[in-house]
């Protein structure tokens, strides 16, 4: 929608864009060419696939720990946080292109970095106090398994891999979230996409 939007009003649109800021403003502009712009639009979807497709794997790419009772309940509530962390920093991360074309004051850029900060820091801030899994403040006798992957999966707590797991994300060890299952295939298609973040930033 983004990419029509700029062909229509392509004559509107600045001989220059910012195209990276700090808090005092940008820092950084591309000349207003095809390829520039492809490049910029290029690089902002493929930020947004990745958000798009970590949260999928969230919801559809990893297995519940718990399937019943309380901990259940604080298990999905727990997903639903890390989503929501996801989710709001993919669409934060659309907005400095739109403010960009649209030609918005560098007053809505210096509020977006404060609420973008804000928000997800009161987001994470929920996801660390439920604890991982949401396991956190459980009732006595609400005894939660965790996850139950074998030791021989893990290289140092924290590298799982496993070819017979079906979950291209499962929860860490240590810390809050999740890791990749780096025997997945769909595990390294995200990585590879990642990777390509600053190859196709140095291209402007």
């Amino acid at each position: 929608m983004l990419a029509v939007w700029t062909a229509a009003h392509w004559h509107n649109v600045p001989a220059r864009l910012a195209v990276h800021w700090v808090f005092g403003g940008p820092d950084r502009w591309i000349s207003t060419t095809t390829a520039n712009v492809a490049a910029w639009f290029c690089l902002d979807a493929i930020v947004c696939l990745v958000f798009a497709l970590i949260t999928l794997g969230v919801l559809q790419g990893s297995r519940r720990i718990e399937t019943a009772g309380e901990a259940a309940r604080r298990e999905l509530r727990f997903r639903k946080r890390v989503i929501s962390v996801l989710v709001v920093a993919e669409y934060f991360s659309v907005f400095p292109v739109w403010a960009e074309l649209l030609g918005l004051p560098s007053t809505a850029m210096t509020a977006w970095q404060l609420a973008f900060a804000a928000i997800i820091l009161v987001l994470l801030a929920r996801v660390v106090l439920a604890g991982q899994g949401g396991t956190r403040g459980l009732a006595q006798g609400e005894v939660t398994a965790g996850d139950r992957t074998a030791d021989r999966y893990w290289t140092w707590g924290f590298l799982y891999f496993n070819r017979a797991d079906p979950a291209f994300l499962v929860e860490k060890r240590f810390g809050v979230g999740y890791t990749f299952n780096f025997a997945h295939p769909f595990a390294w298609l995200l990585l590879v996409l990642i990777a390509a973040l600053p190859l196709i930033g140095r291209l402007l």
